[in-house]
């Protein structure tokens, strides 16, 4: 697997020991990860490491390019991954907040006819919302149990 964070390491930044273990991490990590996932996952092999830490370390490595840092929606928190040579799309669910990686980029730079009007693109981003399957699942047996108890209740009145 790619190590774009150990490939890419610049000689201006220290190579700490908290900041060796966040990047395998990333580097190792095929989805994005927010901090709490981060640092639960590095508190299992040391226990005095602080959250405030964690958030260094990934604002160092955003600041150096190292890292991305997404936003996905106002209330949710943010994710972080290496930078690496080809990029992924995700399709979040709005109720649990998985991230499920898109196979390909279904963004074509070619349909945006850009050029003509005299702007370079140098990236996108791109999330696709909607339910994974799991949560559909769950929505659908609520609303049918809600359909369920009300039709009940009716007839009961009756």
């Amino acid at each position: 697997m790619e190590k774009p964070i150990e490939t890419n390491w610049p000689k201006s930044l220290k190579r700490t020991p908290v900041r060796l273990r966040v990047a395998e991490l990333l580097d190792e990590t095929s989805v994005p990860l927010c901090v709490s996932e981060i640092y639960e996952r590095l508190r299992q092999t040391d226990a005095h490491l602080n959250l405030s830490t964690v958030y260094r370390v990934l604002d160092a490595f955003v600041a150096a390019g190292l890292a991305e840092k997404t936003i996905i929606s106002s209330d949710a928190p943010a994710y972080y991954a290496a930078l690496r040579s080809t990029h992924c799309h995700y399709a979040v669910c709005l109720r649990c907040r998985r991230l499920i990686p898109l196979a390909h980029c279904p963004f074509d730079r070619r349909n945006l006819h850009l050029v003509e009007q005299g702007f370079e693109m140098t990236g996108h981003r791109l999330e696709i919302y909607g339910y994974c399957a799991a949560c559909r699942a769950e929505i659908e047996a609520e609303q049918k149990e809600k359909t369920t108890f009300g039709t009940t209740a009716i007839e009961w009145k009756k």
